[in-house]
């Protein structure tokens, strides 16, 4: 028989203890961080899913805000009269749309339609007299029809 010194002994005593504490601890904790990772992978695309669906309903709202905000113009009425001041009105309002373009990326084309649901005022001119827009509402005389690139 092998003959341990006390250094030895309690070295092998340590060493037993530590390995049957991390046993131990390892039996308790994987169940449990099985339950947490399944809980996580679960719960996450749902918070997410909100997330978007929240941030998408503010997008859509602050782009109704633009188009009510920019309705309310008197240039852009302007440019439905059949004048002088109105067809100068619809170059100032190409003009101001373009830049709203160029403001607002996320807009490919912003136009003014009119109740014939035809674009009398346009970012993108090339648009003008070539495109129809589908029905507007009765009663409607301003329309900001955009064209989303996203």
């Amino acid at each position: 028989m092998i003959k341990l010194r006390l250094k030895d002994c309690l070295l092998v005593s340590a060493t037993f203890w530590i390995a049957l504490g991390m046993t131990t601890l390892s039996l308790i904790s994987y169940p449990e961080s099985g339950k947490a990772l399944v809980t996580s992978v679960t719960t996450q695309p749902e918070q997410r899913s909100g997330f978007m669906s929240k941030q998408i309903s503010h997008w859509l709202d602050h782009r109704k805000l633009d188009s009510v905000s920019w309705g309310e113009l008197d240039l852009y009425n302007t440019s439905f009269t059949d004048s002088f001041i109105g067809r100068a009105a619809r170059k100032k309002a190409d003009e101001d749309l373009n830049s709203l373009t160029r403001r607002y990326p996320y807009y490919e084309n912003i136009c003014i339609v009119n109740t014939r649901e035809e674009p009398v005022a346009a970012s993108n001119t090339d648009v003008i007299g070539k495109v129809n827009y589908g029905p507007i509402s009765s009663g409607q005389r301003f329309t900001l029809w955009s064209h989303s690139q996203y």
